[in-house]
């Protein structure tokens, strides 16, 4: 008998992350047809993204988080719940994370606990990592700084080439989206002043 190839096999994090969508989801007295029709989302799309076949694409989860009336922020899981009881700080073993494998991208939360303003996240990008064809827009300010790697972004109609060591802004509610920029991992910090995905 052979061994079941490794991309057919279940990933974790997204059973996770789905389990806790249709959690959220039936908590809020939504049926699956309520959050398609609030998201433009297929029904099996949303079937797949809860039962962890898919894995959601950022637009899509902002959506989904958006239609059910929660914090993105809180879906992010951790190895270890561990926390600094001063709130001020998030160890590198604590910190939680998204994985975003249809679009190449894990996605670190590392804002400690006491911001209630500011979210920050490391983005660690694959070859093919970005947020996806379409177009999106956030309620707050962002700033991206590439730690490492080539990056790119489109806000509005102009394309941004950006370099380790290189910060670009993108206003409120302005579409925008973005990749890798090359052929090798990149690393990208992340900080904006709302919460990511309401």
């Amino acid at each position: 008998m052979s061994a079941t190839p490794e991309h057919d096999l279940p990933d974790l994090a997204d059973a996770a992350l789905g389990a806790s969508l249709r959690e959220a989801r039936k908590r809020a007295g939504l049926t699956l047809q309520d959050l398609a029709s609030r998201t433009d989302i297929s029904i099996g799309t949303l079937s797949n993204i809860e039962r962890g076949v898919n894995s959601p694409s950022v637009r899509s989860l902002r959506a989904i988080c958006r239609a059910i009336g929660i914090d993105g922020a809180n879906l992010f899981t951790g190895e270890r719940e561990q926390t600094e009881s001063s709130g001020m700080v998030v160890r590198e073993a604590a910190r939680k994370s998204l994985n975003f494998k249809d679009q190449h991208v894990r996605k670190y939360r590392i804002t400690p606990a006491i911001c209630e303003d500011l979210e920050a996240y490391i983005l660690d990008l694959d070859k093919n990592g970005g947020s996806g064809e379409e177009l999106y827009s956030s309620a707050g300010e962002k700033i991206f700084y590439v730690i490492s790697g080539k990056f790119e972004i489109d806000i509005d109609d102009k394309t941004f080439f950006l370099n380790q060591g290189d910060t670009v802004a993108c206003r409120p509610r302005v579409l925008h989206r973005w990749r890798n920029g090359w052929q090798n991992p990149s690393t990208v910090f992340l900080v904006n002043n709302s919460h990511f995905y309401v």
